[in-house]
């Protein structure tokens, strides 16, 4: 398990751009099937209650890490 305040849109999206900006090969590998590499990707959230919400999917949750994050979306 993978948890933070806001680690879905800051924590895992600045970690993963400052691996690949210092070259880290290995460490976009944060799931535990071995190979699978983790990717981000944008993601929009629309409704009448909420409006639209734009926000980050990491990929570590399909490959066995559950992410959890503690920010109230408000």
């Amino acid at each position: 398990m993978i948890t933070g305040y806001n680690i879905t849109n800051f924590d895992l999206p600045y970690l993963l751009n400052r691996a690949e900006a210092l070259k880290l090969q290995q460490f976009p590998y944060l799931g535990r099937v071995k190979g699978s590499r983790s990717t981000m990707r944008d993601t929009t959230f629309s409704s009448k209650a909420y409006g639209t919400r734009e926000s980050k999917a990491i990929s570590t949750c399909a490959l066995g890490r559950h992410q959890v994050g503690m920010q109230k979306l408000t």
